[in-house]
């Protein structure tokens, strides 16, 4: 299959999704990781990977939706978990989890707790901020 299929298969109605999905697949494709969950580190197909806002699109100014900066790759299961405030980065850029997931072992993303997120940078930190301070608190 073709990156311009993958492109056009997970690509929504949102005219800046084709866009900052090729830039994640470009930039992944160059990670020694290969493509991955940039919460769980596991490596899986494009297939099963989302392109996943760090701070949810909903909450966004319309210049940011094109924000290469405020997508990573997320596996369906960290990207739910992020997005419904169980997972985050803390201010001291590491992961992690609510305390309400942490008898799931199971969870691929349990194992990189308290370890820093490798994709943290100075232009994704504010979003990851956010998403800390609105979401994951709030769900405490």
């Amino acid at each position: 299959m073709t990156l311009r299929y993958f492109i056009r298969l997970f690509s929504s109605k949102r005219p800046e999704s084709r866009e900052l999905r090729k830039h994640l697949i470009n930039k992944y494709n160059s990670d020694s990781l290969g493509y991955h969950c940039s919460m769980c580190l596991k490596q899986y197909p494009l297939s099963l990977l989302d392109t996943s806002h760090l701070k949810p699109r909903y909450t966004l100014q319309k210049h940011e939706y094109k924000s290469l900066n405020n997508i990573e790759f997320m596996c369906k299961i960290c990207h739910n978990l992020y997005d419904k405030g169980n997972i985050s980065i803390d201010r001291s850029h590491n992961i992690i989890a609510h305390s309400n997931i942490l008898q799931f072992n199971h969870l691929h993303v349990l194992a990189n707790v308290k370890q820093t997120y490798s994709k943290i940078n100075k232009y994704n930190a504010e979003y990851l901020l956010w998403h800390f301070t609105n979401i994951f608190m709030k769900n405490s």
